[in-house]
């Protein structure tokens, strides 16, 4: 899936619903393209500070989030730690 905006930011998911690359002709935000077998930069993660370090990842197979596609829009939705988000 592949979404562009107006102004030529690229998002690339994965089926799994990772990231598989993010650009902005001609730069790349992230560092490589994505396989469905990466994990490091394949994500985007909830975090929450305290005396405990958590967080949680929002997109991909470790995640909780449901995940749709509609009017040229990629959406994940999900609750984690008392948050609802999407």
């Amino acid at each position: 899936m592949i979404i562009k905006n107006p102004l030529g930011l690229c998002c690339e998911f994965l089926a799994n619903g990772s990231v598989k690359s993010l650009h902005v002709d001609p730069i790349r935000i992230n560092l490589r393209t994505a396989t469905p077998f990466s994990k490091p930069g394949t994500n985007l993660y909830l975090r929450k500070r305290g005396a405990l370090f958590e967080f949680a990842p929002l997109l991909g197979p470790e995640s909780n989030s449901f995940f749709t596609i509609k009017d040229n829009a990629f959406f994940a939705k999900g609750s984690w730690a008392g948050l609802d988000y999407t």
